[in-house]
């Protein structure tokens, strides 16, 4: 059994790990400039893109603009003691208890702070109230908290304008190395027009990506860089098309798109369908895993209680090097809870969706750029699968 340390601190549960490299300086992210990956695969180029969702996927949800903090105790009383506890001052505590609005939903007690509140809340703050929060809702993480890729919004977002971005960033915290927030109908309600709300959350969820290409030139052994790309005859037909470029004057590179699997090549760079959404569930990072070399999408891989036995019967545990395709899963440590998964392309290069949302793309990315919106824990550990 192959485990492996995610950066800063995934949990040690193998004599002989394979160390994810936390110290290595990071690529460079400067616009336009070219990254190079050389291996078994050949010569990789590439260089970042930002990706943001089209209007026809941002759902009325998105823009609700009621905030609910969802308290641990039914009693008024003990939910002002616990702000106070969470370093709000005495006049806070009282701005809320005079204006906030507190309702019971569903057994749960529900507070919806005044906007002077909010505004005023500190990162400190915010991380203590997040713990709140989950103690009462414990799906609140996965479905309320909003993690910024890269950790730096006014990076992500530099077109929006420079007074919307300060707003954004006063509800940001930081925990583990994720910049966060869980605050978006407050910044929602901010917005002046329906036009300033609909760019802002779309910033809010840009994702980076990368463009790749493969060079091909009279250097390139054609031969070996195909065995890479075939995946073990999971991929066919990828000589044809690099034996096809190789013989095209004045051509010297392919799109990663035209190596990819038949599935991933058609979902690239684009957000989920209609058609693949279920009543229950739509795609998250393990349907995009397991489909990799799918001709057509297995809904199988929603639900979460099979996942373990199609592991154990279609893949194998592998150990370094990985191959095109290898799939790596971030476990819970104790409960073999599932966490994240990401498909292997190249070096550092992966492809993934991170979440259920429809607003996130299948994308590849760099390998830490991916998880830095995966909260990192001393609980977790990584094994990585073969498709037989």
């Amino acid at each position: 059994m192959n485990q492996i340390f995610l950066p800063v601190s995934l949990a040690l549960c193998t004599a002989s790990p394979v160390l994810l490299q936390a110290d290595a300086p990071p690529p460079s992210t400067t616009p336009g400039v070219i990254q190079i990956e050389e291996g078994p695969w050949g010569k990789l180029e590439y260089y970042e893109v930002t990706l943001q969702p089209p209007r026809t996927h941002l759902t009325p949800a998105l823009f609700t603009e009621e905030t609910r903090w969802p308290m641990p105790t039914s009693d008024r009383g003990e939910v002002l003691e616990i702000l106070a506890s969470c370093g709000f001052s005495e006049d806070a505590v009282a701005r809320i208890d005079e204006r906030g609005e507190f309702f019971i939903e569903d057994g749960v007690l529900i507070l919806s702070p005044p906007d002077e509140v909010v505004a005023a809340t500190t990162s400190d703050q915010r991380l203590l109230l997040l713990e709140q929060f989950a103690k009462a809702d414990a799906d609140f993480k996965s479905r309320r908290l909003t993690n910024i890729e890269g950790g730096d919004f006014h990076a992500l977002a530099p077109d929006l304008p420079a007074s919307t971005r300060s707003l954004v960033e006063s509800v940001l915290f930081e925990s583990g190395g994720t910049v966060s927030f869980f605050d978006r109908p407050f910044l929602v309600r901010q917005m002046p027009t329906r036009e300033d709300k609909i760019r802002l959350v779309q910033a809010l969820f840009r994702t980076n990506s990368l463009i790749v290409r493969l060079v091909v030139d009279p250097s390139t052994e054609i031969e070996a860089v195909s065995d890479y790309w075939s995946a073990g005859e999971k991929n066919r037909s990828v000589e044809s098309i690099l034996r096809g470029v190789r013989s095209t004057a004045g051509v010297e590179r392919v799109d990663l798109v035209h190596l990819l699997p038949p599935l991933a090549r058609k979902y690239l760079y684009t957000y989920p369908d209609i058609s693949d959404i279920n009543p229950m569930e739509a795609p998250d990072c393990f349907w995009c895993s397991l489909n990799f070399f799918n001709k057509e999408p297995s809904h199988r891989a929603f639900d979460s209680r099979e996942l373990r036995h199609y592991l154990a019967d279609d893949y194998d545990v592998v150990e370094p090097p990985y191959a095109l395709g290898d799939i790596f899963v971030v476990y819970r440590k104790e409960s073999r809870d599932f966490v994240h998964s990401w498909v292997h392309i190249a070096g550092d290069i992966v492809f993934t969706k991170n979440g259920r949302s429809i607003v996130r793309p299948y994308a590849l990315s760099r390998r830490d750029q991916m998880l830095s919106v995966y909260r990192p824990g001393d609980r977790n550990f990584i094994e990585v699968y073969r498709r037989k």
